[in-house]
C-alpha cells in the first residue's frame, strides 16, 4: 500500500457509520482502486501500551498505488453533503443541507419544523436558527482555498427578525472575486478577519433572521 488518506468524524457520528463513510471517501477519491479502512488509534491511546481499544472515529484509507495527485483530492460534494445529513447535530435539530454543489461554492440549507426541535412558544428554537448557518461559510472557503491557509470561525451574530415556523432556508455563496479578495490579503503571511451575511428565509420569501459570520484566515508558513 503506498497511498493514504485520513478521514475523521466528530464524536456524534452515529455508531458504525465511521469506517462506511472512510471506505467511500477513499473510493471517491480512487475509482478503479483497493481500498482497504483500517480504524486508528487515537492520540492517548497510542501512548498507553494498555490500550486495546481502538478509536471509533477515526479511519485510516489505504488506496493501492494511489497516484500523487490523488493524494490532495478533496471529498466529492455529494458524499460531503450526505455525512453532514448525518451528523447528529444537525440531524436531530431539523438542520438538512439540500444543495452542495460539486465545486463547493454554493450551499442551501434547511431548518425544518419538527415536535421535537420546537421552543417553548412552538416556533423555531433560536440556536438551531444559528446552527443552521454556523459552519457553512468556513466550509466553503476552505474547501477552496485548499490546505495552504487555516479556516476558522472567529464570531458571530444572529438578529431575530420575525418567529419562524414551517421550512426555513439559507444560502451561501462564495465566488472568484472573495477568494481573490482573501488571497491577496493573505499573501504576506498576516491574519486576515472576514465577516460574512446571510438571511434565513421562510419558503414565502419573508427575513426571519440575519445572521453574520468573521472567518480568520491566514496563510500557512512555506515548508
Amino acid at each position: 500500500m503506498d497511498g493514504r488518506a485520513i478521514v475523521l468524524l466528530t464524536a456524534g457520528c452515529a455508531p458504525g457509520l465511521c469506517p462506511a463513510f472512510a471506505f467511500w471517501a477513499c473510493k471517491a477519491s480512487a475509482p478503479g482502486r483497493s481500498i482497504a479502512v483500517t480504524p486508528m488509534r487515537s492520540e492517548q491511546q497510542q501512548t498507553d501500551q494498555h490500550a486495546d481499544t481502538l478509536h471509533p472515529y477515526a479511519c485510516e484509507c489505504h488506496a493501492a498505488h494511489l497516484p500523487s495527485s490523488r493524494k490532495k483530492a478533496r471529498m466529492r460534494a455529494s458524499l460531503f453533503k450526505f455525512g453532514l445529513n448525518l451528523w447528529r447535530p444537525f440531524l436531530f435539530a431539523g438542520i438538512h443541507v439540500t444543495v452542495l454543489s460539486e465545486d463547493y461554492r454554493f450551499a442551501r440549507v434547511e431548518l425544518r419544523h419538527r415536535p421535537w426541535n420546537r421552543n417553548y412558544v412552538g416556533t423555531h428554537f433560536g440556536g438551531s436558527l444559528f446552527a443552521m448557518t454556523d459552519p457553512f461559510w468556513m466550509l466553503l472557503t476552505i474547501h477552496n482555498l485548499g490546505r495552504d491557509y487555516y479556516v476558522w470561525d472567529k464570531a458571530g451574530n444572529i438578529e431575530f427578525v420575525k418567529p419562524g415556523r414551517g421550512t426555513l432556508t439559507a444560502d451561501f455563496v462564495i465566488d472568484d472575486s472573495l477568494l481573490a479578495q482573501l488571497r491577496q490579503a493573505t499573501a504576506s503571511g498576516e491574519k486576515h478577519l472576514r465577516w460574512f451575511e446571510n438571511e434565513v428565509h421562510h419558503r414565502d420569501g419573508e427575513v426571519v433572521a440575519r445572521v453574520r459570520k468573521q472567518l480568520y484566515v491566514k496563510r500557512k508558513p512555506a515548508r
